[in-house]
């Protein structure tokens, strides 16, 4: 399929400006979003002058006409075959008297109600859809530094409904039960080395539900659950200031430290430490190595604040067995087993001399 082009040329779009966002902070600059009702279509808007967001509120308020002049038509990521409007900082917007079509409140690009096969078969990034679905199973946690150099954390779910299963991210450290219905609205559908996911948004609300619906079942089970030892650990401590920006070169003696992202000067005691890193574990049949984050190492080891790599290693080495649920290498659940058996604890078996008519018997 041909892939559209940006259209560059000066342009001009007449109609409604519809469901105004709030002013949003993007890479290098803050921006609004909005949906612009024209005669025959809704198109997605988004406006690179922030100074004009009570204009844009106004007209969007007050139902007016305009027209947008000298705007730029950028192939849409949410709809296929469609464009954006992008307002930039050579555009320029007119109050219109009337036009010859009427301001219709029910017309809207936002999100649609999906099934999880209906998903599957969107082939276009970034659409917002709600679905209704139960989460499935905890496919592990990761973490991330996202554009602007803040920390972010995100966890995988399997989550299906009565059609079909998905992958689905959620940011940020979200308390979702497994086994429950969540009605997940103003989601994101992301394409990926060609697997179709879906992924919260800023805006995804999750809602829980009653719902007692079979859920449509998954082709393989994609868990483990395994008894082992740990024999192998490497971890790694992040530092970060009280606005989720890394902190490197941290002194742990220092009773105060600098954050270039905020350039600002913090407290130490308000820097929080995040762990992640692998452990190496040994099973009656082989040896493997699996990533393991932070909230699974506190939850067998506790972690005081003037921990270095090397205490959490040796607290991690000295853990008696440990039960463990895997998802491709990504650790997802760890226990310890509660008084693992020693040698002390094994049954003594006691020798007593032989009497002299068994020792002869054996002869």
């Amino acid at each position: 399929m041909e892939r559209q082009q940006k259209n560059t040329s000066p342009q001009s779009v007449v109609g409604y400006i519809h469901n105004l966002s709030d002013l949003k902070q993007g890479t290098k600059r803050p921006y609004f979003e909005a949906e612009i009702q024209q005669k025959h279509k809704i198109q997605k808007l988004v406006v690179f002058k922030p100074d004009l967001y009570t204009q844009f509120k106004t007209v969007n308020d007050d139902r007016t006409p305009v027209c947008l002049h000298d705007v730029v038509l950028q192939p849409s990521r949410l709809t296929e075959g469609t464009h954006e409007v992008l307002y930039t900082y050579k555009s320029t917007i007119a109050s219109l008297n009337h036009l010859d079509y009427s301001y219709n409140p029910t017309l809207s690009m936002t999100e649609k109600d999906l099934s999880i096969a209906e998903i599957l078969k969107v082939k276009t990034s970034y659409r917002r859809v709600n679905v209704k679905a139960k989460i499935l199973q905890n496919n592990g946690q990761h973490h991330n530094f996202i554009h602007d150099g803040t920390f972010l954390l995100n966890t995988t779910y399997t989550i299906a409904d009565t059609t079909a299963s998905i992958n689905f991210t959620v940011w940020n450290d979200t308390d979702i039960t497994i086994g429950s219905w969540y009605l997940i609205s103003n989601a994101s559908i992301r394409l990926f080395n060609g697997e179709t996911t879906i992924s919260t948004t800023k805006d995804t609300e999750l809602t829980p539900v009653s719902c007692q619906d079979e859920t449509h079942p998954l082709q393989h089970t994609t868990l483990e659950t395994l008894s082992a030892d740990i024999v192998g650990a490497n971890i790694d401590i992040l530092y970060l200031c009280p606005q989720k920006h890394k902190i490197p070169n941290m002194s742990l003696s220092s009773s105060k430290v600098q954050c270039e992202k905020c350039n600002t000067y913090f407290k130490s005691a308000c820097i929080t430490h995040y762990t992640h890193g692998t452990i190496t574990i040994k099973t009656a049949t082989n040896i493997r190595t699996l990533h393991i984050e932070n909230n699974l190492i506190r939850s067998v080891v506790d972690i005081p604040d003037n921990a270095n790599t090397d205490n959490i290693i040796d607290a991690l080495l000295a853990l008696p067995p440990v039960h463990v649920t895997v998802h491709k290498n990504n650790l997802t659940r760890i226990t310890t087993i509660l008084n693992p058996p020693t040698l002390t604890d094994m049954p003594k078996i006691t020798f007593s001399p032989a009497s002299p008519a068994q020792a002869s018997s054996s002869h």
